[in-house]
């Protein structure tokens, strides 16, 4: 089925696919150290490869809305390399 980003369409067709019961999906991944074997962006990279696989399959259409690669983390931040809300 059809995948759209929130970020290129007008307001017009986001309400057209509204009222064709889109799904909308907001990603969103901390971005923190978890140790030396992994990368920071680990957590956002994951849930952007559940999207595609999901969306993959999916028979309804999809709004993928813009996403949040920020947690809260504070356990992380002595290993570095942590951004957090607070």
């Amino acid at each position: 089925m059809a995948v759209a980003r929130f970020t290129d369409l007008t307001a017009l067709e986001v309400r057209a696919l509204a009222r064709n019961s889109a799904i909308a999906l907001y990603l969103f991944g901390s971005t923190e150290q978890q140790g030396t074997h992994l990368t920071t962006g680990f957590h956002f990279a994951t849930i952007t490869a559940v999207y595609k696989r999901a969306t993959a399959t999916a028979t309804q259409y999809v709004l993928l809305l813009s996403g949040l690669a920020l947690g809260s983390s504070d356990h992380h931040m002595p290993m570095g390399e942590t951004v957090l809300l607070r």
